[in-house]
């Protein structure tokens, strides 16, 4: 039922404003939201849809008189790309701009953290002198034949 009222009245609200239509949809969610039976979504549904004038908004959308306020803004120039922004930098470019940051640096200390304990680690955990020699799991890692 909710679809059927809300398909009526969104289809044919064909606001000749985007700023309107939005208006009209916000009030129409109202009006669904505060609707106690079905016979009520029935009566939204056929009434038209809200008419809305941005210079004298309703009290439910005051909060938004700012949004309606905005005049349609158009380019006066040509498009120029920042290129500071971080999709049109090289990778090098970024890579120094983050490591600038001082939210970057936890996470290069803590690969590099991790990268040496488990290099070093991995070379303390393996046998030295007389036991490397006696192992037979080296022996055969390394391809030294082992002495049964």
């Amino acid at each position: 039922m909710i679809k059927t009222v809300a398909g009526k009245r969104f289809f044919s609200a064909a606001a000749a404003n985007p700023k309107i239509a939005i208006a009209q949809n916000i009030m129409l969610l109202k009006e669904i939201a505060n609707a106690a039976d079905e016979a009520a979504l029935d009566k939204i549904a056929a009434s038209g849809a809200s008419a809305i004038d941005a210079s004298a908004l309703p009290k439910d959308l005051e909060h938004l008189e700012s949004y309606f306020k905005l005049t349609d803004l158009k380019a006066t120039g040509n498009f120029t790309p920042d290129s500071k922004a971080w999709q049109n930098m090289g990778a090098w470019d970024f890579a120094g701009t983050e490591m600038q940051r001082s939210e970057t640096w936890p996470f290069v200390v803590g690969v590099v953290s991790v990268l040496v304990f488990i290099g070093g680690g991995i070379g303390m955990a393996l046998p030295k002198g007389e036991a490397r020699e006696n192992s037979k799991y080296l022996q055969m890692l390394e391809g030294r034949a082992h002495h049964h």
